[in-house]
């Protein structure tokens, strides 16, 4: 009993320290949005747009506010990742289908032959912006996941939009096109859901995650936002090529993730290797 006392005390001290830690290292990365878009500009009224979630929660830490705006023209798939515990893939389906009935917003389940059923979805359905997760990424479902849709999406002939979100690695500062800005108290609204939809990953530090939504400046004050990198399915292909060379090093991100400053320069870093690489490619 008292040993047990013991742990949840220094538990709660770690926690404690860690966010006064994050709230710190945000105060130092300001990231100025005002070159940049707001993603509404790019969604008509007759759009319909999908957003690609690996594993049930993506979405939400990625898009919540921005499916809140779309909800009745969005549709969101999920693949049916589970990361390293695959036994957990019905409670978790179960969740991300109960965040869909919340947000009123349809949802696909993928079977387990997902590379396939991603190719059929996109082959019967037209979609006029699709939303997947960034290739800059120390989880290797994400990466995965948006290697396939881009050769789904070039298989298919693509013609519309096509967006890479952010999930725990920051899509590097250069490379952001566009962001929803929303305010504290619809952070607040969404850090809420997700403890209460997404029950079981109520383990994850969701203060750090709330922090990174925060480093953002639109005339130089702060706010709150999801950002987005819009990119041509060409690109983004060569970019997937690009990082298959780099894959031991973006798994290595993940020992940084707990670290806003450390983790922001893994991910400009590597934007500066492909800036290069591209310079290269440039020259033949």
């Amino acid at each position: 009993m008292v040993i047990s006392m013991i742990k949840t005390l220094k538990g709660m001290i770690y926690r404690r320290i860690s966010c006064m830690k994050w709230a710190m290292q945000k105060r130092q990365i300001k990231i100025q949005l005002d070159g940049n878009k707001d993603i509404a500009s790019e969604i008509s009224e007759s759009d319909k747009i999908v957003i690609i979630s690996p594993h049930p929660d993506d979405e939400l830490i990625s898009c919540f506010n921005t499916i809140l705006q779309f909800n009745k023209k969005c549709t969101i798939i999920y693949a049916g990742l589970t990361g390293y515990n695959p036994e957990d893939k019905k409670v978790r389906t179960n969740e991300f289908q109960l965040f869909c009935t919340v947000a009123d917003v349809e949802c696909i389940v993928l079977n387990d032959d997902w590379t396939a059923d991603i190719l059929d979805v996109f082959l019967n359905t037209k979609f006029d912006a699709v939303f997947i997760p960034s290739c800059i990424d120390w989880h290797w479902e994400h990466r995965k996941v948006c290697s396939v849709v881009m050769q789904a999406l070039d298989n298919c002939n693509y013609g519309g939009k096509l967006f890479w979100y952010q999930v725990t690695v920051p899509i590097p500062a250069e490379r952001i096109t566009h962001f929803k800005k929303f305010d504290s108290i619809a952070s607040k609204n969404k850090w809420q859901l997700f403890k209460k939809v997404y029950i079981s990953q109520n383990f994850m530090p969701l203060y750090r995650l709330k922090q990174t939504e925060n480093r953002y400046l639109i005339k130089n004050k702060r706010c709150y936002a999801e950002v987005f990198w819009e990119i041509p399915i060409k690109e983004g292909k060569r970019i997937v090529n690009a990082l298959i060379d780099m894959a031991d090093f973006l798994d290595s991100g993940k020992s940084k993730i707990n670290n806003l400053l450390q983790i922001s320069e893994f991910s400009n870093f590597i934007s500066k290797e492909l800036s290069i690489d591209e310079n290269k490619n440039n020259r033949y």
